[in-house]
């Protein structure tokens, strides 16, 4: 155990760069490396990762350090390979191991892995065909391959290439738009039954506050959107779940899936239907291995309480917003919530994806052969972003065009997704 330690202490100094990691004779140097390779050992043996790599270096300190390479990784159960031709992609910067030798540490079919990887862009660049999409795809196969996250493996991407993606621009504020025929009472029954705050209203819609960072518009029927399916639900988030469940319950709020608590589930809930068929889960969750990166999240996010002239009790309230939307192809919006829009992954409860957007609003990917909805060509929903650095997205759009674009002017760009949500920026 303490030999563990000792080694992770030393992989964090390695990574934070403290002065204790400075190198500055030949004594330290082998000392460095041979705390890298031990520390990085550990990862593989505990399969943190796949595959690790040391600092490239020249074949002289290679073949005088090589042995005690051997000597830590078998300590580990773990096998080391000498690379002398690493691979180039774009996760590092170009010729970062050019004339000098990798050793890679792997356990099981680590290194197969990497072999096939590695003849896969030979038979690229023999083709000309190492470049764009395809060259981006194989830097994200070997980051997975070295156990690195989805947005580890966009910030790399991003130091050595023009790859950005939406979370790159800041996004401050997500919003949901919902259609409605009769606006009136759409309004009535979330600024008053809901108790929710309203921010902003023009001559077609109002908007009000779910959390600190999520929002929910209402907008009338001059719409295109206000006849098609409604392929989108809500989850209001709050610790108050038996409050809200006691308060539908008065107020005779629609009801299409009453309370269900679990104490041991992800999650307890229940699920009312706004005035026009649209549903809404008043939801919360625990701690549980599915949801071990949402809890946190949650937990640092304030209750926004219903507005004091409501007709909701005082102090209970949401903490953001869940949007809920229907897809045929899970895994492949999956990554395209990932490397596209490049939000991060908070809850994953195999059928459903959940995904940060604002620090108080999450988007929830759905398999729709498993959800309360089903998938529609066309959906009475627009999904918005607030960005911080609007016009730089806008450029970036411009010139790369990752999604689909529609409509485009000064101030707002909308897109769709791969499966025609409407995204506007």
């Amino acid at each position: 155990m303490m030999k563990g330690f000792r080694s992770m202490c030393l992989f964090i100094c390695i990574i934070i760069g403290l002065p204790g990691c400075n190198r500055p004779d030949e004594s330290a140097a082998n000392s460095y490396e041979l705390g890298v390779i031990a520390a990085f050992s550990e990862m593989v043996e505990a399969g943190v990762k796949p595959l690790a790599l040391s600092t490239p270096m020249e074949t002289a300190l290679m073949d005088a350090i090589f042995p005690e390479f051997e000597k830590i990784a078998s300590q580990h159960g773990v096998q080391v390979y000498r690379e002398e031709e690493f691979i180039a992609t774009d996760l590092f910067p170009a010729g970062v191991a050019s004339g000098k030798e990798v050793c890679i540490l792997f356990k099981g079919n680590g290194l197969i892995r990497y072999q096939q990887l590695k003849q896969d862009i030979a038979d690229l660049v023999a083709q000309q065909a190492y470049t764009g999409k395809v060259r981006e795809a194989i830097a994200r196969r070997f980051g997975r391959l070295l156990g690195y996250s989805p947005e580890g493996i966009n910030r790399l991407l991003a130091k050595q290439t023009d790859f950005r993606t939406l979370r790159d621009f800041g996004v401050e504020e997500e919003r949901v738009t919902l259609f409605y025929q009769d606006l009136k009472a759409a309004v009535h029954f979330y600024g008053n039954l809901l108790g929710l705050e309203e921010v902003a209203q023009d001559s077609h819609s109002h908007t009000f506050r779910v959390g600190a960072t999520s929002l929910l518009t209402l907008m009338d029927n001059s719409h295109a959107l206000a006849e098609k399916p409604k392929a989108v639900a809500i989850a209001l988030l709050t610790d108050q779940l038996e409050a809200w469940w006691a308060y539908v319950q008065e107020k005779q709020i629609a009801v299409k899936y009453p309370l269900k608590v679990k104490p041991d589930g992800p999650h307890d809930g229940f699920v009312a239907v706004d005035p026009e068929g649209y549903l809404l889960e008043f939801e919360r969750f625990h701690q549980h291995p599915e949801n071990e990166k949402f809890i946190p999240v949650l937990d640092g996010s304030p209750t926004v309480l219903a507005k004091p002239n409501s007709a909701v009790p005082d102090a209970i309230g949401f903490k953001g917003m869940i949007t809920w939307l229907y897809y045929r192809d899970l895994l492949a919006m999956e990554g395209f919530y990932e490397a596209v829009l490049g939000f991060e992954k908070v809850a994953d409860q195999g059928w459903t994806k959940i995904f940060q957007v604002s620090p108080t609003g999450f988007i929830g990917l759905v398999d729709e052969r498993r959800g309360m909805l089903r998938f529609s060509e066309e959906k009475a929903v627009i999904l918005s972003f607030s960005l911080e650095k609007r016009r730089d997205y806008l450029d970036y759009l411009s010139k790369y065009q990752p999604f689909i674009l529609l409509q485009q002017d000064s101030s707002a760009v909308t897109g769709k997704d791969p499966e025609s949500y409407l995204m506007q920026f």
